[in-house]
């Protein structure tokens, strides 16, 4: 369980958390090919509503989640993910 916080705002309740490790895949950033894990997130509200729900593709090389896949499984599914990664000028 955890509370959403915002500046000068108290939280509006708890929230549930469910982590749901589905695989591994490779996900195309750029020129470059990662193996990823695909991991299912759900939230839900206190009263067990759903209120989010996608699955995270977390690259271990990078450290770093590099997309989000959203109604998979639909035709609506959709993919909103980094295009590009570039080192950080000196």
């Amino acid at each position: 369980m955890f509370a959403r916080l915002a500046p000068n705002k108290p939280p509006k309740g708890t929230e549930t958390l469910e982590i749901n490790i589905k695989g591994k895949e490779t996900f195309s950033l750029g020129e470059c090919k990662y193996s990823v894990l695909a991991v299912k997130q759900t939230i839900r509200s206190e009263a067990g509503e759903m209120r989010d729900e996608f699955t995270a593709l977390y690259a271990p090389d990078l450290q770093a989640v590099v997309a989000r896949r959203y109604d998979e499984g639909t035709s609506a599914e959709s993919v909103v993910g980094y295009e590009l990664i570039k080192p950080l000028p000196n």
